[in-house]
């Protein structure tokens, strides 16, 4: 496959959208605020089918996300479930504590 293969096939991948989706949920766990503060998320974990499309990865979340994005790591894996998933994104936040004592 050559690099513009890649781009071609990482395009057809949900890559931006699962980033964009990631941020903007419109369904967050009662008590959590939405969209979620990119400043809260603190690491990421992005696991992908395919690494040749791991730089094309790499630029769409740096234009996500810009230059301040959380510590991360990108792993080549054989197989996502769904058995013909592409891309997929874990993620720890850290919130502020809200107290709860506060009427």
């Amino acid at each position: 496959m050559n690099t513009r293969e890649a781009r071609t096939k990482c395009r057809r991948m949900p890559a931006r959208r699962n980033l964009q989706n990631f941020w903007h949920s419109s369904s967050p766990r009662k008590g959590y605020r939405s969209p979620l503060p990119r400043n809260d998320i603190v690491t990421m974990t992005v696991f992908i089918t395919d690494v040749r499309l791991g730089p094309e990865f790499l630029r769409i979340r740096k234009e996500i996300l810009g230059r301040d994005f959380p510590a991360s790591a990108l792993i080549g894996v054989s197989r996502l479930m769904p058995v013909d998933g592409l891309l997929e994104i874990q993620a720890i936040a850290v919130l502020p504590c809200r107290d709860t004592a506060t009427p």
